[in-house]
């Protein structure tokens, strides 16, 4: 979801710090939810 937007948002402000950011988060929020699935 994240990964959506951050892409939407780099091709709307073509601002490659917004892009890199939302990029950043989703992989992120990937990590942790993996990491949740594999420890329980």
């Amino acid at each position: 979801m994240l990964l959506l937007l951050g892409l939407r948002e780099y091709k709307r402000t073509e601002s490659l710090k917004w892009g890199i950011f939302f990029l950043c988060n989703s992989l992120f929020n990937l990590l942790v939810a993996v990491q949740g699935i594999v420890i329980y």
